[in-house]
């Protein structure tokens, strides 16, 4: 299959996808509404809840926008590279985490976590950005393992 085979399968296939997509598979966090999903050997994430949909990706469109200046970007753009994206989805949730639930070492639902959140702050526009924005700067990806013969 492939790339243009791929993304039409892929959007006939999940009409909801996860906003949080890259953080719910690279394992900096998970959701209760998210649903993984299997298609020509790749892997997705969908979402059950509009209303969570919705939210997270108010969440996320804060998040980028803001973290404009800890990316080294002058311009907000429509895709972000991979490595960013990874940077604004784990640690801005890293970081909201740390800010609501100290004690808790993951995220185990960002669905809750945002619930949480709009209980608080009372909306997405007074989150404790400036945490947010340190932790988005300051987060690392992991390292790629060496393959054998090199």
């Amino acid at each position: 299959m492939d790339e243009v085979e791929f993304k039409q399968a892929h959007g006939e296939f999940n009409d909801r996808p996860c906003v949080f997509t890259k953080a719910v598979l690279m394992r900096c966090a998970a959701c209760s509404r998210a649903q993984r999903l299997y298609l020509a050997e790749r892997e997705a994430v969908g979402c059950h809840s509009p209303g969570g949909h919705a939210r997270c990706a108010q969440m996320l469109a804060e998040l980028r926008d803001k973290a404009l200046f800890a990316l080294r970007q002058t311009q907000p753009e429509q895709v972000l590279p991979h490595a960013k994206e990874v940077k604004v989805e784990c640690g801005g949730l890293s970081a909201l985490r740390a800010a609501l639930q100290p004690e808790a070492e993951a995220i185990d639902d960002i669905h809750a976590l945002l619930l949480r959140a709009t209980e608080v702050y009372g909306d997405m526009h007074h989150l404790p950005y400036p945490a947010m924005m340190q932790a988005i700067s300051h987060y690392t990806l992991r390292k790629r393992a060496r393959r054998g013969g090199d």
